[in-house]
């Protein structure tokens, strides 16, 4: 006993020793696969002949080793450099801090990412998926990859949760503090910051939608595209749902308001100003948040100075667009649906709050309802051990839908006269496959089909006529305008 006693002492004391260095042998390892994910050429998925003929390719792992050598274009000096880097970075990881369904998520997220990249190249190169799934090979370097810059994600994610508190500290480390006024202080930071841009931007920027949006105001159908490519309930009324109603009444306002102090410049630098605000509000509540769920100053601070030297959230304020002022109810949607899922009463207060922002969350942007349905799903099938907190969220999020779907679009919209938009906008993926298939296998349609699709295409005001040769010369692979634009409106009927 003695003997085996001593054996297992032996054992574990010298593992104790080895354990550094297989850390480190770790960390080269991990930072050696994470640098190859720059230097694995993924259209080389295939061997060659020559190499096809060698030993080592009847071989599992040397046939491996040949797709990789074969993939493996030459390291130089920066690559070393790279190299060294990303092991002092492993090094230093810490380990997550976070529930083992956090940590679940985190990897997932991390093996996720790089897969859709790869995915994206494969489709932008080839047009097809064979980056991943086109042999043997092509699977070999994709896992090296996914693995390579998954940890490089997981690494990061590392040190975000390192910087933030588990919920239990959270409790028990929160300096309490006036969050109102918090939010008030940084907004007003923000917008300090931001205010340069509203002098070199005056009287704002102006996107074609807006535009579109503006004639809509004004009642100019022939200015606005939405409405010549709709059936109009009411032809003295040509505000339609292609873009969200609520952003074509404040332009409709603010042309009002223009004509009533006689400078449309200053309206609309109004307007641009307002949207700032709102914005800035967004972001501040975001910031106190953070300090509210005991966030270190480590991240608060890079977190401040991203949002206030970053010229897109001013130019982004400055801009007429639908997407300014939803972006701010999108955050606000976000970090309250957390507070929703992370505090520990939820009173009628905040939940009427909730509402009333994914209520504008919804009407800002018209694909929200399906964001929000299934979204909704998640919440039930993985919140079912919290009933009480699911079933208030939850019903939340149906209670917009329903009054989004139900309220405005069978109720308030008619009654105003307001066309519903085209169809073409939820079709515009498949639109554009069916012009893919006309422009590369032109011959196979069949004399049925060709008049079905010469009539979907048969645009009422297209001058030239329709015909199976313009819809494959309109087909764009990374833009469907061109296509949805040839759409005959009568199809909605």
């Amino acid at each position: 006993m003695k003997r085996e006693s001593k054996i297992i002492d032996f054992i574990k004391e010298y593992a104790a020793k080895c354990k550094p260095y297989l850390k480190k042998l770790l960390w080269v390892l991990m930072s050696t696969v994470t640098t190859m994910y720059w230097y694995l050429d993924s259209s080389k998925y295939e061997l060659t002949k020559k190499l096809a003929k060698k030993r080592l390719a009847h071989m599992p792992i040397g046939r491996e080793y040949l797709h990789v050598r074969r993939a493996l274009t030459e390291f130089d000096f920066l690559s070393l450099i790279l190299l060294v880097a990303i092991y002092i970075l492993y090094s230093k990881t810490p380990k997550y801090n976070g529930t083992k369904r956090e940590r679940g998520l985190a990897v997932f997220l991390s093996a996720l990412i790089p897969f859709i990249t790869i995915l994206c190249k494969s489709y932008d190169a080839l047009n097809n998926w064979n980056y991943l799934f086109g042999g043997y090979g092509a699977v070999v370097l994709s896992v090296i990859k996914i693995a390579g810059f998954g940890m490089l994600i997981y690494s990061v994610l590392c040190f975000l949760s390192y910087h933030t508190l588990t919920v239990q500290k959270r409790e028990s480390l929160r300096k309490p503090f006036n969050f109102k006024k918090d939010v008030i202080i940084n907004a007003a930071v923000l917008f300090v910051f931001w205010s340069p841009y509203f002098l070199l931007l005056f009287p704002g920027c102006f996107s074609p939608d807006a535009k579109d949006q503006m004639a809509q105001a004004i009642n100019d159908p022939l200015r606005s595209w939405t409405a010549m490519g709709i059936n109009l309930v009411d032809p003295n009324v040509i505000i339609n749902t292609h873009h969200p109603v609520i952003y074509t009444y404040i332009l409709k306002y603010t042309i009002k308001f223009a004509e009533l102090i006689g400078s449309y410049d200053w309206a609309f630098e109004l307007l641009c100003i307002g949207q700032s605000v709102l914005l800035s509000l967004a972001l501040g509540y975001l910031i106190s948040t953070l300090k509210r769920y005991g966030a270190r100053q480590k991240l608060l601070i890079p977190t401040y100075v991203f949002f206030a030297i970053n010229p897109l959230f001013p130019v982004y304020g400055m801009t007429v667009i639908k997407d300014t002022i939803h972006c701010a109810f999108m955050v606000l949607a976000f970090v309250m649906t957390y507070e929703m899922l992370t505090v520990k009463k939820i009173s009628t207060k905040r939940i009427a709050a909730y509402f009333i922002v994914m209520l504008l969350f919804a009407l800002t942007r018209n694909n929200v309802v399906y964001v929000l349905f299934l979204v909704m799903i998640c919440f039930v099938i993985f919140m079912r051990r919290d009933k009480a907190r699911m079933l208030k969220t939850a019903s939340v999020m149906l209670a917009t839908i329903l009054v989004v779907v139900v309220g405005f679009g069978m109720v308030i919209y008619p009654a105003l006269h307001i066309s519903k938009g085209s169809s073409r906008e939820m079709l515009a993926v498949p639109i554009n496959q069916t012009a893919r298939f006309i422009s590369e296998h032109k011959d196979e349609v069949t004399p049925e089909e060709e008049e079905f699709l010469l009539n979907f295409f048969s645009n009422n005001d297209n001058e030239e006529g329709t015909s199976l040769e313009i819809i494959a010369e309109n087909y764009d692979p990374v833009l469907s305008d061109p296509v949805k634009d040839m759409y005959n409106k009568n199809n909605d009927l």
